[in-house]
């Protein structure tokens, strides 16, 4: 295992608990010998256990016939440069990250070697030798990019099976996408809105937000080939979350009564779909809320940020996305300058709002003058 954050931590521990004894590699010293004395304490919904028995290390030796990778998006790169080497020559990369990091991974491995995973679940990092896990139910889709499945991708399904649900996928790259989106809202809003994930969806402000900012993502991946898969294999997001009207407003700049009709509708399904999923995620405090409590860049250029740069590749107008990105980038530029995270959160509070508010604006003015003309 390759990070032992809050992911890799709480998966290595529970499989370490089935009978699968992993070498866990991180490159945090005090969490490292924290976990090797004391044991890593796991916060569950149901109570709290300490798992004493785990191998982690801070220097990786030694060959694998798999190898998970659970670090963070921006350390991918540096990450898997001397990975190749500790490959068995059969051996797979499996990746259980956030964002769509395929590129960068393929610099390093061949198709055939590197199997894209999505986790469904979220965890939380608390301090050294201490996370917790804030879902109810636990999952995984993996896959190979070009939707082979041959035993080795059965065996990591076998192993990642005694953690939760495991689905071997041949449209990976749809479950990527589906799992981008919920983390384009779970991830940023929890941070600039210093809530959890189901105390934003309850507000209504704020989940019309995050509602356009899905629908921006669709649009986006639609117009990159991506064909969604249905979440956790039952919820249609393009179905649910499109907002067909609201992305008419934006690029074609289109308002009538009929539309606003529309787009009441389609908020209502997205809203209803929302409520479902926060009755088993809800309590999830996202990677980049702990990140900038920590004072660490966030992953957002691979979230957010990803979806403004594609977006404008394909010219597809993504207006609330850049607000999530700038919002984020204002954080981080704070803490930076020596800020704490509650500090930063209220020297930006006023501007956050002046930010929205003038982008609603913006919008409104765009639309009256395409109206009179």
């Amino acid at each position: 295992m390759i990070g032992a954050g809050a992911i890799g931590g709480s998966i290595s521990a529970l499989l370490d608990e089935n009978g699968y004894h992993l070498m866990v590699f991180d490159k945090d010293n005090n969490h490292v010998e924290q976990v090797n004395s004391h044991g890593l304490l796991v916060d569950e919904l149901d109570g709290k256990r300490v798992y004493n028995n785990l191998n982690f290390q801070t220097e990786l030796t030694g060959e694998f016939d798999i190898i998970f990778l659970a670090v963070k998006s921006i350390s991918t790169r540096s990450a898997i440069d001397e990975l190749p080497k500790h490959l068995k020559p059969n051996g797979v990369l499996v990746s259980l990250q956030n964002g769509i990091n395929n590129d960068q991974i393929m610099q390093k491995f061949s198709i055939d070697q590197y199997i894209a995973g999505v986790v469904g679940y979220g965890a939380s990092n608390i301090e050294p030798g201490h996370i917790r896990i804030t879902s109810k139910e636990k999952s995984f889709v993996i896959g190979f990019l070009n939707g082979h499945v041959d035993d080795r991708i059965r065996l990591v399904a076998e192993v990642l099976g005694v953690v939760g649900e495991v689905t071997v996928s041949t449209n990976i790259l749809g479950d990527q996408w589906g799992k981008l989106a919920m983390n384009c809202i779970i991830n940023p809003f929890c941070a600039i809105y210093d809530q959890t994930f189901g105390e934003n969806v309850r507000n209504k402000h704020i989940r019309h937000q995050m509602q356009k900012v899905l629908a921006e993502v669709i649009a986006v991946g639609e117009k990159s080939g991506i064909q969604f898969t249905k979440l956790g294999k039952k919820y249609d997001i393009v179905k649910f979350f499109a907002l067909h009207n609201y992305m008419d407003e934006i690029t074609k700049h289109k308002k009538s009564l009929k539309n606003k009709l529309l787009n009441s509708f389609e908020m209502f399904k997205s809203k209803l779909m929302l409520f479902l999923i926060i009755s088993k995620h809800g309590k999830i405090k996202s990677s980049i809320w702990q990140d900038l409590q920590h004072g660490l860049k966030t992953e957002i250029d691979y979230l957010n940020g990803y979806i403004e740069v594609l977006g404008d590749e394909h010219n597809i107008e993504t207006p609330m996305n850049t607000w999530v990105t700038r919002e984020i980038r204002g954080l981080e530029k704070r803490i930076a300058m020596g800020m704490t995270y509650i500090e930063a959160m209220n020297d930006f509070s006023k501007e956050k709002e002046l930010a929205y508010n003038k982008l609603r604006r913006s919008e409104t003015v765009t639309l009256n003058k395409k109206n009179n003309n």
